[in-house]
């Protein structure tokens, strides 16, 4: 739909339809990734009994830096619509 606006990543330039693409895998991985924790992953971290961090701590560290990374590219591409020009990310 906007394939003429580009969305800026350090030293790689998306196109928004490419950058909207990507959340909508996003969402998924953060849906597959609640899916998950809903499981019962302590008897996963009963094979294991003393990793750094539990199944459970991972899988929650993942989640919130999917949702954060899915947070900066919506942002980015409503902002790079509203103004019609390059935005810079940050993730």
């Amino acid at each position: 739909m906007y394939p003429e606006i580009v969305i800026k990543k350090g030293t790689n330039l998306y196109t928004i339809n490419e950058i909207q693409s990507g959340t909508e895998q996003l969402k998924k991985e953060i849906e597959w990734l609640k899916m998950a924790l809903n499981c019962n992953v302590e008897q996963t971290d009963k094979v294991f009994p003393e990793p750094p961090m539990s199944l459970k701590q991972i899988l929650i560290c993942w989640l919130e830096e999917k949702e954060r990374l899915l947070s900066k590219c919506e942002l980015a591409v409503k902002h790079a619509v509203n103004t019609l020009r390059i935005i810079e990310i940050d993730c």
